[in-house]
């Protein structure tokens, strides 16, 4: 992971898919690593792209309803990432979602960025842990442990 550089500031999305339930989370970092913001939730979606599609989407608003208006959306879905960052035509059930995301990148200094599963650990722990929930959680001062040590040695391996 490219430690991102002030103010820019990286956001983290995953999705979790199985047996047609879906949950997604989002984790915001500042450019020293530190966690700014994690939000997760279950969601309905009818494919796993689907969920990671709407996981940047739901990066991008966090990241305009916060005033990120610099920053880079990382995901491990290759599709989500390339349809998000070009000009391909998106199926038509996630078409809708695929238009706001780019508008968003037009209007705000969004980039958008592939990284592997063992670069998004913590926005996985956080997915997994929306999808064994009923409810959204939204965390900007103290984090469950597990993600915190996720998120420390997320930053060491960098």
């Amino acid at each position: 992971m490219d430690s991102p550089h002030s103010p820019l500031v990286k956001i983290n999305c995953d999705a979790a898919f199985k047996d047609s339930t879906a949950a997604m989370a989002i984790v915001g970092r500042d450019s020293s690593g530190s966690v700014l913001h994690v939000y997760g939730t279950p969601c309905h979606a009818f494919s796993p792209l689907h969920a990671e599609i709407f996981a940047i989407h739901s990066a991008c608003h966090l990241a305009s309803c916060r005033g990120w208006y610099h920053a880079i959306v990382e995901s491990d879905s290759q599709v989500a990432i390339s349809l998000s960052s070009t000009d391909i035509v998106p199926p038509w059930s996630i078409d809708a979602l695929v238009a706001d995301i780019r508008l968003w990148s037009k209007n705000m200094n969004l980039t958008f960025s592939w990284t592997s599963r063992d670069n998004n650990k913590v926005a996985h722990y956080a997915a997994r842990f929306a999808s064994s929930s009923i409810f959204s959680f939204s965390w900007d001062v103290s984090f469950p442990v597990e993600l915190t040590s996720l998120a420390r040695n997320d930053v060491y391996c960098s």
